[in-house]
């Protein structure tokens, strides 16, 4: 069976970006770059700057972004007037959908399209009431309803109400919306399991998940620092915000009076006040944006993802694992991930048993290079953005064939 080079609409409320993007942002790149090699792939998503707008150039066949209006200037109060009905996070890209919605429309009547796929759960309703031919794909980078469902499980206070109704608005939305489409992309078994769980068996779920460019993370001859302990993220996202201050309140000291001379270095784009408050001048550095995060992943003796909420899989943890580091995760951390603990990967899920992990591969050199090496080995045959893009090609090759009589 050979089926014709396919022309797909992509369309995402955030700018496919490597090196330095957020996850999502890594992950439409690296499937994209590799895809638009051998189909035709138009974009419609937000307006980019010059050095994003370089890149878009690169992946995409045709770009359509909207032009500045009113809307672009008055999308927070637009969000307000939706339906209560929808999360907050649904609610946030409201005024993205009104810009974009309408270049999608457009472009379907122009092209014969056999595939528009659109990135994130939360944007779910925008191609639900379409009547197209081209088949209809949504990525679940997380399972919403399951990521919310954790924040609230992990609050307390003033928040924990409005955190309630947020995962259950979320568990209704994803039920309503993703039975719309001809396919989900999820990104692990795990997610996999959430999505029939929500929504029925019936629905045609695909696992694709996370990668990482192994050539670009690859081990480094640079010299590890003796007891530094490394967390890379981007920092606006909920659950690296909450990992992160979780570890320093209820984990580091432990850590410190063991091994005095033990430091943490936080490294991503964008901190709260809340994570830049971590800083001490002494012991923790928050850096902010750096522009390679592979120096600081290479002078690492340990890596740490105490996450405690979230779904997906971590970029984080690949591209440690890419570069021959040793990791200490949570459970959930980990989830969904190709890993043996103990082997590749070291897994502790309480304050006490993380300190321990972490001071053990502080204390054993041969133990942690054996750990970093044997998870270099697992994602170069495992997780490679290559291979996955031959993954994901095979999905949509499959809906196009079908959708042609091939």
């Amino acid at each position: 069976m050979s089926c014709k080079r396919l022309k797909i609409l992509h369309v995402t409320y955030e700018i496919p970006f490597f090196p330095g993007g957020s996850g999502g942002q890594t992950r439409q790149f690296n499937l994209l770059n590799n895809l638009s090699e051998r189909h035709d792939i138009d974009y419609i998503g937000p307006r980019a700057n010059s050095a994003e707008f370089k890149i878009l150039k690169q992946l995409f066949r045709k770009i359509m972004i909207p032009e500045r209006n009113f809307f672009l200037r008055q999308a927070g109060s637009v969000a307000k007037r939706i339906a209560r009905s929808y999360p907050s996070c649904v609610r946030k890209q409201e005024g993205m959908r009104l810009l974009l919605m309408p270049l999608v429309k457009k472009a379907l009547k122009k092209e014969n399209y056999d595939i528009i796929n659109i990135e994130h759960t939360n944007s779910a309703h925008w191609l639900a009431p379409l009547k197209t031919t081209a088949k209809k794909i949504v990525v679940a980078h997380n399972v919403k309803s399951v990521m919310w469902e954790r924040y609230f499980q992990q609050s307390s206070g003033d928040e924990r109400h409005e955190l309630q109704r947020d995962y259950l608005k979320f568990e209704k939305y994803e039920k309503a919306y993703l039975k719309f489409y001809d396919g989900i992309i999820a990104m692990s078994e795990t997610d996999k399991g959430y999505v029939h769980n929500l929504c029925g068996n019936e629905l045609p779920v695909h696992v694709i998940p996370n990668g990482v460019d192994v050539g670009y993370f690859t081990p480094l001859d640079s010299v590890v620092e003796p007891s530094t302990i490394v967390f890379t993220g981007t920092m606006d996202h909920p659950p690296n915000n909450e990992g992160i201050q979780f570890f320093c309140k209820e984990i580091f000291s432990g850590i410190l009076a063991k091994e005095p001379n033990a430091k943490l270095l936080i490294v991503g784009n964008s901190p709260s006040q809340d994570v830049q408050a971590l800083a001490d001048g002494d012991r923790v550095t928050v850096t902010g944006f750096v522009p390679d995060i592979r120096p600081y992943i290479a002078s690492a003796s340990v890596i740490i993802v105490p996450l405690l909420t979230g779904s997906g899989t971590r970029l984080k943890i690949l591209e440690s694992m890419a570069m021959g580091k040793a990791i200490v995760s949570t459970s959930i951390g980990a989830e969904g991930i190709s890993c043996s603990p103990g082997e590749n990967i070291l897994l502790a899920d309480t304050p006490e048993e993380f300190t321990r992990r972490v001071l053990e591969l502080m204390a054993n050199q041969n133990y942690s290079s054996s750990v970093g090496n044997k998870a270099r080995e697992i994602v170069c045959e495992e997780y490679s953005w290559k291979n996955l893009s031959h993954k994901l090609e095979d999905v949509y090759r499959s809906y196009s064939c079908l959708n042609s009589g091939h």
